[in-house]
């Protein structure tokens, strides 16, 4: 019987052919590899003796070249890299992985913008303004406070200074019949420190920032924004500087700056707004606290609207009324614009109602912070929205649309002569303190 020849091995197993060409060298300069010639009697690291390799060398015209196509699953460590170069060494430069590299760039993003960095912002803007206006009081007066004629219970400088810097007074923002119209009246000046006050200066020069493009024409309208920015006193800036680090920052980190920074402008601006249609025309008003009641709405929206997210959620309600409670009483004393308080209170619920995430009740999309990148995961379609989301998509609607209607009424309104309620302003004042800032009358002599 013949007899088989024995099957010869495959030339990747002969002993003649154990060595294999290394895997490319990297230049540092330009990426390069290097040839592989110089490299042809070493050996990977990862090959033991006696392991077989299976690798296919050849040879051609007295010069040895490699097809090192792996016959099984190779190492992590010796997959060859199709682009960028290995991720160890050359020279003494540690290569980051790609993949770690972008987590942690996206870590450090992510803990960037969560930062309140706008309530920051703003708060250190607010008390640069405050030295400015003590630095310019002492100017006017001699004095970093107001000492005479009486003194400034806030600890601040005088109302004269802050009409001068910016403070909403209604005499310059818009015409006022019989009395911004009157070149015979005096104003007092604002250096003034006597208890009778000469009114020796124009209206013009009490409200200075640039004056009136045309006399006895008040036009000042951003005296509605600037006021935010300026404080009566040292206690008024110290109190809303920590509500609005505290509530303030809690809440931009909470929904994120891009809703956070609308609510809270149009809250303090509409503050103001209220308080120039019912408020004296006397009565020079300043302070974030409009701004600060639309972040105590939107914190009063949110604890209703998540009532299940919050561990004590009832105790919490109790202590954000009292707190407000408080803040309207407070709003009724001397020399605090009440108007301001619920003039932002009321803008912060409307536009809490139109910018706030949706109820958890009605969508599973709270889960999300206001930070998570926008994946590509299918949304669901519309026609499967349950009734409950397309009753807040209407409720957001009308809090948007309200919020503009109410915006635009009172500004058209304050400038066809204010608001037309006598008993409006006993919501700001009680008593015989409802008599401050009535505008009354002098007519300067010829002399």
């Amino acid at each position: 019987m013949p007899t088989r020849p024995a099957p010869s091995l495959p030339p990747s197993y002969r002993s003649d052919y154990r060595e294999r060409s290394p895997s490319p060298v990297w230049d540092a300069s330009g990426r390069v590899p290097t040839s592989y010639n110089s490299y042809r009697n070493d050996r990977s690291p990862d090959i033991e003796d006696g392991e077989p390799e299976f690798y296919t060398p050849h040879t051609a015209n007295d010069r040895q070249y490699s097809d090192t196509i792996p016959l099984r699953a190779p190492s992590t460590s010796t997959l060859p890299l199709a682009g960028p170069p290995p991720p160890k060494a050359r020279g003494n430069v540690q290569f980051v992985s790609p993949v770690a590299e972008t987590g942690k760039q996206r870590q450090a993003r992510n803990k960037w913008l969560t930062k309140p960095w706008f309530i920051w912002f703003v708060s250190l803007v607010q008390l640069i303004v405050f030295i400015v206006e003590i630095i310019k009081n002492a100017q006017f007066t001699g004095s970093p406070i107001e000492i005479k004629p009486s003194f400034n219970p806030l600890i601040g400088p005088s109302s004269y200074t802050l009409i001068h810097l910016g403070a909403r007074f209604a005499p310059c923002m818009h015409t006022i019949a019989s009395i911004t119209d009157d070149s015979s009246l005096g104003w007092p000046c604002v250096n003034d420190t006597s208890s009778t006050p000469l009114n020796q200066c124009s209206l013009e020069q009490l409200c200075g920032m640039g004056g009136f493009k045309t006399d006895l024409q008040p036009d000042q309208w951003w005296r509605f924004i600037t006021p935010m920015f300026l404080h009566a006193g040292i206690l008024h800036i110290l109190f809303n500087l920590l509500l609005q680090l505290r509530m303030g920052a809690d809440m931009e980190r909470s929904i994120g700056p891009l809703r956070l920074v609308p609510i809270y402008l149009a809250s303090g601006i509409f503050g103001f707004v209220l308080g120039g249609n019912f408020a004296a025309d006397g009565t020079a008003s300043t302070g974030a606290s409009g701004a600060l009641f639309g972040v105590i709405a939107l914190t009063l929206l949110d604890l209703c609207m998540e009532w299940k997210r919050y561990e004590r959620p009832g105790r919490a309600l109790i202590f954000l009324l009292i707190e407000i409670a408080v803040s309207f009483g407070l709003g009724l004393l001397p020399g605090l614009d009440n108007f301001s308080h619920i003039g932002g209170f009321v803008m912060g619920l409307l536009l809490g109602l139109a910018l706030l995430r949706t109820p958890s009740r009605f969508t599973d999309e709270y889960t999300q912070t206001p930070y998570a990148p926008v994946t590509n995961r299918r949304l669901p379609r519309l026609t499967n929205r349950s009734k409950g989301w397309w009753l807040w998509i209407l409720v957001r609607v009308v809090g948007l649309v309200g919020s503009v209607v109410l915006m635009a009424v009172l500004i058209n309104n304050f400038y066809n002569g204010g608001g037309h309620c006598s008993w409006c302003k006993y919501l700001s004042c009680v008593g015989s303190w409802c008599d401050d800032g009535v505008i009354s009358t002098t007519t300067t002599g010829s002399s």
